[in-house]
């Protein structure tokens, strides 16, 4: 009778449905009867995610899934780094990506659901419940199977256009064991191995005697299946493993964790070198954390980039869990935690503690450690520097990466297990070295690193060192190169998005830098559009601020500019300002007082700002406008002397020509003409035109054989003086524009006062100045007149 109903339910489940509900309360087989069905099939792709632990939400559960596929060689690591990365940001990633992963299998795909409603609360389900539905909505060659054991939200879904059977519990072949089993194993010691064979999914014979050192555990696993708690099941290679039962597996976990922890930590410590030997750091990982085993867990972790930078909240409980001084001893996991609490801050942590610790512990290099390792301690030191704020010193550790690594990849010298995580601190060590003004370094190791991750097939770290470099050609200038660079990143292949912030930032920040450098302004606010959904969760703000200044600059708000110039380096005056970013907001603040404007100082000069070219020419152009001629010459020396790269010598030839035409020496003029047409020419070079006045612009051509191309220049772009709409004289004080920002978001003065600690008397005095400045003649019109000049922002100060 037995074997008539099991031939009649293994025809159910083998039927052209695509969603099938097998419904019987716990205890009846329902895991057995699933096991032994999934076993017999032929040609198809059997996905079972793990529920224990619980999963503490349908997105966990569903890349439970993705990491079970991934773990069996069918989908590529790039697809679950996308997938994991993408998820963080949105919250129907997940299950896009398994529905992507499913559609892509060549055998019949069988994804089982087993007992979940058991483990989560109402409202989880109820999300599966729905994910369920879209799921084979999006690949409906799948065929799910849920076992439950009550009635739940899947009768109540929608499911008309879906294939579905149903078995219920007379159905079911009779079983032996039922929940409560283990009570009657009166020996500790067959009650103790069963719990500890039980931590693992499933268990072989060879990883049986493993885990308990008992040879006769292979035996012990044939008797439990006697007594109906598991049994035995072949993959598609014809390898046995031993599957406890769904509620008999829950339940011995329970037991094991409260009866014998210490066994329990041992146990997972054994399983997770097992795993990472088999090629499942992901898995390793999350059983070396319940070990709690420090230099454990940051070993694996290494070996699990990417995804160890990216564990769920969970995870971050579960390790700041542990010991936190010895978590400290570990340079990854306190560099891994500094991240995490940066991004899900904890009242009673404190990142840059944890970055501190990281520094400390990569100085301090562990006995074994191979050259890799000892050489991924230094990138740790370099990132958790830079994350604290010390430029120069995570530059000079950058460098000590630097000449290292060069010479690893060179000689193909690396720790294959250890690629993700040498290409990811390869990635960063160049970032240092970026903020550090390091960038003819930062070039060769972005170079090289491109050629590693080629060739290791680590396509996200090409395309980011591919991208990181076309930031650097842009800088230098070099916008034909900077654009051949930005072409050959892969979008397919490219995680879209990255927690915190967006893995894009150096390819989009290099299209503002190309826009700005050839000023193209339509093309420079395209760029920063773009950029302004990452502006807010990246170290570049300088960058997008000098592109909407020169919007603003190129449309004659000069007066706008300013205070965009300044409310942004006030908002940012306490944050991390590196050495390339105190240069840059140098150069921009000489270009705002070129047009006419003072704005405020940056909060520290660059070490090396005489010796730079860009800032020597703009401070030769503010002498040539005062007509110290000899001054502008002595500086415009130096600039040509240190000019290297193309905007550099863009910047100083487009200032010796106004030298030049200031001392009616037309060859000298001709001479920087000609360099001007090169640079153009070679690389479209041209920013610093907008800083000649039309009759300085006459003077060049008139100088030049070939005049067309820079005529065509010349006359696309206007002076950024001349056409400034003189907000330079008519500029509101700080305390003016906060008064004019609340009186357009209140409305009624008397609010403003109250809000500002000021007598309606002062508010009134102030308005009337406002008035005068901006020829307004009503409170209406001066916040019509304010707010088209720019003048009026998000985000005001307080005079200082």
């Amino acid at each position: 009778m037995a074997d008539d109903r099991w031939d009649r339910l293994a025809k159910e489940l083998s039927a052209d449905a695509q969603l099938v509900v097998v419904r019987a309360s716990s205890g009846q087989g329902k895991t057995s009867l699933l096991r032994s069905w999934a076993s017999c099939l032929p040609r198809s792709v059997v996905i079972w995610p793990d529920t224990t632990p619980p999963p503490t939400s349908a997105a966990s559960f569903w890349m439970r899934a993705i990491t079970l596929l991934h773990s069996r060689g069918l989908v590529s690591d790039e697809f679950l780094y996308r997938t994991t990365a993408e998820a963080s940001q949105a919250d129907d990633a997940v299950l896009t990506g398994l529905g992507e992963a499913i559609s892509i299998i060549d055998d019949q795909p069988v994804l089982v659901i087993d007992d979940l409603q058991a483990l989560v609360d109402q409202s989880l389900y109820q999300q599966a419940v729905d994910d369920i539905v879209r799921l084979i909505d999006r690949a409906p060659q799948v065929k799910i199977v849920v076992s439950e054991s009550d009635t739940s939200a899947i009768d109540s879904v929608q499911t008309a256009h879906i294939r579905r059977v149903d078995i219920r519990s007379h159905d079911l072949p009779t079983s032996g064991a039922t929940v409560g089993a283990l009570q009657e194993i009166r020996d500790p010691n067959l009650l103790k191995h069963l719990c500890i064979t039980a931590l693992p999914p499933s268990v072989d014979r060879h990883l049986a005697v493993i885990l308990t050192g008992n040879e006769r555990s292979a035996e012990l696993l044939d008797d439990f299946e006697r007594l109906g708690l598991g049994s035995w099941v072949k993959n598609e290679l014809q390898h046995a493993s031993f599957e406890y039962r769904g509620a008999i597996r829950r339940e011995a976990l329970s037991f094991l964790r409260r009866q014998w922890s210490e066994d329990w930590r041992a146990a997972s410590r054994e399983l997770a070198r097992w795993y990472l030997a088999h090629g499942h750091p992901e898995l390793a990982l999350e059983y070396a954390i319940d070990g709690e085993e420090i230099d454990l867990v940051g070993h694996i972790a290494l070996r699990a980039f990417p995804l160890s930078m990216r564990l769920a909240e969970l995870t971050l409980d579960r390790i700041a869990a542990l010991p936190i001084g010895r978590v400290k001893e570990n340079a990854l996991l306190s560099m891994w935690m500094g991240i995490q609490i940066e991004l899900s801050p904890r009242s009673h942590l404190n990142s840059e503690e944890f970055f501190r610790a990281a520094i400390d512990a990569a100085r301090v290099r562990p006995r074994g450690l191979s050259d890799t390792e000892r050489l991924l301690f230094v990138g740790i030191e370099a990132y958790a520097l830079r994350r604290t704020g010390e430029a120069r010193r995570s530059a000079a550790a950058a460098m000590r990466f630097h000449a290292r690594a060069i010479t690893s990849m060179a000689a193909d010298g690396s720790d294959p297990d250890l690629d993700h995580a040498f290409a990811h601190f390869t990635y960063q060590a160049c970032v240092s070295l970026m903020y550090g003004d390091q960038h003819a370094k930062a070039m060769e190791l972005l170079t090289a690193s491109e050629r590693f991750c080629h060739t290791r097939g680590i396509a996200y770290g090409r395309n980011s060192a591919i991208a990181a470099r076309s930031y650097l050609e842009a800088i230098a200038g070099r916008t034909h190169d900077s654009e051949a660079l930005a072409v050959r990143v892969s979008d397919e292949d490219w995680p879209r998005v990255w927690r915190g912030g967006n893995i894009k930032t150096y390819f989009l920040l290099s299209a503002i830098v190309r826009a700005a450098h050839r000023a193209d302004f339509v093309a420079l606010r395209n760029a920063v559009e773009d950029f302004r959904p990452t502006a807010g969760t990246t170290e570049h703000w300088d960058i997008f601020l000098t592109g909407e200044v020169l919007l603003l600059l190129a449309e004659g708000n000069t007066g706008a500019a300013r205070v965009r110039f300044e409310t942004t380096v006030r908002s940012n005056v306490d944050a991390m300002i590196h050495p390339g970013i105190l240069r840059r907001l140098t150069t921009l603040r000489r270009v705002l007082t070129l047009v006419g404007e003072r704005p405020i100082m940056v909060p520290q000069t660059a070490a090396r700002d005489s010796e730079y070219p860009i800032n020597l020419a703009l401070r030769a152009a503010f002498d040539l406008d005062r007509r110290r001629i000899a001054a502008a010459s002595e500086k415009l020396g130096r600039a040509t002397v240190y000019a290297r790269t193309p905007v550099e010598q863009h910047l100083a030839f487009t200032m010796l020509a106004r030298l030049g035409i200031a001392r009616q020496d037309m060859e000298s003029v001709r001479s920087a003409a000609s360099h001007l047409h090169v640079l153009l020419q070679e690389h479209g070079l041209r920013i610093g035109f907008t800083l000649l006045s039309v009759e300085e612009k006459e003077s060049v051509l008139a100088t030049t054989t070939n005049a067309g191309p820079l005529a065509e220049a010349f006359a696309a772009l206007r002076p950024f003086k001349d056409q400034s709409t003189s907000f330079a004289d008519l500029a509101l004080t700080p305390k003016q524009l906060t008064i004019i920002t609340q009186l357009a978001r209140h409305g009624d003065r008397q609010k403003v006062a109250q809000e500002l600690y000021l007598s309606p008397a002062t508010v009134k005095a102030h308005l009337r100045t406002i008035y005068k400045k901006l020829d307004a003649h009503s409170q209406a019109e001066a916040i019509f007149k304010a707010a088209a000049a720019g003048l009026i922002v998000e985000q005001t100060f307080s005079e200082r």
